[in-house]
């Protein structure tokens, strides 16, 4: 019986010791996604930043194009025998514009893909803090 007894413990000792080994590692692990989704965080972050500089400057381009527009259809008008070379210029700048507009539009985009990856790795992170609290809290009650 005394041998059963000193079995069982010696059991027990080394299952918590297992069990120890293991939430230490489960802990580990986190910490180290928690570093990942920092970094991966921080990149999407400045990612955001280089995007919405690139949209301020399309959106420049484009305010340029508009002003460019209206002084070779202003030009148009005073010259009428360039007529035939002057709506050819127009009709360029039009597509160059509806062009920028597009990349405008893609770059915003893209910074909204950013801004929800963004709340995706902090939902993530949350995820990940609470499961470490868990394990923690798990490890306490051994």
């Amino acid at each position: 019986m005394a041998d059963q007894i000193r079995q069982l413990a010696e059991q027990t000792k080394s299952f918590t010791e297992e069990i120890t080994r293991i939430v230490n590692e489960l802990n580990q692990n986190a910490d180290e996604v928690v570093r990942s989704v920092d970094s991966s965080m921080e990149a999407t972050e400045k990612q955001n930043g280089k995007i919405h500089s690139a949209s301020e400057a399309f959106e420049k381009l484009n305010q340029n194009m508009t002003g460019l527009i209206q002084g070779v259809n202003d030009i148009s008008r005073q010259i009428f025998g360039l007529s035939d070379s002057n709506n050819r210029i127009v009709d360029n700048i039009a597509h160059l514009s509806a062009a920028t507009e597009e990349v405008t539009a893609s770059a915003e985009q893209v910074q909204d893909m950013s801004e929800h990856n963004l709340v995706y790795a902090e939902d993530v992170k949350t995820a990940i803090s609470q499961i470490r609290d868990r394990t923690e809290r798990m490890q306490q009650d051994m």
